[in-house]
């Protein structure tokens, strides 16, 4: 995600993720927020908020990368669990690394839990 993000644009992104998910039957989902110019930690909080909860509705394993110190402790705050419900990675590419190692596990075939349960790379 690229720039600022505003009330309008989370209903909009989460539709997008839920139909790019289903069509592509994804079993990870990145959210990286690395370039997020602008951050409204409320506006982001939500975003994050829902399109976890989207993502694992329909299986998918959410993988955020660039958690500002400020918004990981926002979400910290409001009881959002980030062990439970995202995997985190530093940044992109590890996030990556992340979810081929997790695809290769024969333990882990849907969840994660075991691989790489709230692991931070």
């Amino acid at each position: 995600m690229i720039g600022a993000i505003d009330p309008p644009q989370i209903h909009h992104i989460t539709e997008r993720l839920l139909r790019e998910i289903r069509g592509a039957r994804a079993r990870f989902v990145f959210i990286d927020l690395t370039v997020v110019a602008s951050v409204d930690l409320s506006v982001t909080e939500n975003l994050v908020q829902e399109a976890v909860d989207a993502s694992r509705l329909l299986g998918a394993r959410v993988i955020l990368s660039g958690l500002s110190t400020a918004l990981e402790q926002r979400l910290l705050e409001i009881g959002f669990d980030l062990g439970k419900k995202i995997l985190q990675a530093r940044d992109l590419q590890h996030g990556i690394e992340l979810a081929e190692r997790l695809s290769a596990d024969p333990v882990d075939n849907s969840t994660g839990e075991d691989a790489a349960h709230s692991r931070r790379i």
